[in-house]
């Protein structure tokens, strides 16, 4: 090989690590710490993949880093890897909270949650792998919904309820303002998949969250909460 060779191969090889270092952003504080909570039947009315089994049951779909204006920063520079020997201590809360709707083995889930979103924590409360994932734990554990919404006799049907019945059922529990998600259904009427929670990256503790999107409006004001098959 010779001299010309070489170089244009360390070359190659430095613009390869440049490259990657440019896609990656750079870790940044962040205003909001949002909790995304998935209903997982209406997640899976919707879905193109087949679920695996579920009933009716809020889940972790992640705890994501976010702006004011509901921009977010993703794929950052910390810790990019996730080691799975972290979560062994916690294995069966993940399991049992934060599993994959799709897949038997929630590990390529919580690898892309990590990825995307637990690498952009690193300037809050929820630095670190373990930490990141552990505290997200606690405060799902901690939102008690499906009390909450029973409470105000919120029940999963086929029947719409009004969006805002359902969202002030959530901010008489949460005591801040939640946001709720939705897709579209064969009845006319937006179903209700996830409800994500707001809290400030440093204390933790509940804020409300920027104004949400308009995927629950309908012309009734109402939406579904669609019950497992």
């Amino acid at each position: 090989m010779n001299y010309f060779s070489i170089c244009l191969i360390v070359v190659t090889f430095a613009s390869g690590v440049l490259s990657a270092s440019d896609s990656c952003q750079k870790d940044k504080a962040f205003d909001i710490a949002l909790l995304s909570v998935q209903w997982a039947p209406g997640i899976c009315a919707n879905s193109d993949r087949k679920c695996v089994k579920y009933g009716n049951e809020f889940t972790i779909h992640g705890m994501w880093p976010n702006y004011a204006d509901n921009s977010y920063p993703q794929f950052c520079c910390y810790q990019q890897y996730l080691n799975k020997g972290v979560l062994d201590p916690i294995r069966s809360k993940m399991d049992a909270h934060w599993r994959s709707l799709y897949d038997q083995d929630s590990w390529s889930f919580w690898i892309h949650e990590w990825k995307k979103h637990g690498t952009c924590a690193k300037f809050s409360a929820l630095v670190g792998q373990f930490n990141y994932f552990n505290r997200t734990l606690d405060l799902f554990e901690e939102l008690k919904l499906s009390s909450w919404l029973s409470e105000s006799g919120i029940k999963p049907s086929e029947s719409g309820v009004a969006l805002e019945t359902v969202r002030e059922a959530l901010r008489k529990g949460f005591t801040k303002r939640p946001q709720i998600a939705c897709n579209g259904s064969g009845s006319g009427l937006p179903l209700m998949t996830e409800i994500r929670f707001c809290y400030d990256p440093e204390s933790l503790k509940p804020v409300d969250c920027p104004a949400e999107t308009k995927s629950c409006r309908s012309k009734t004001g109402k939406i579904v909460i669609i019950p497992a098959n």
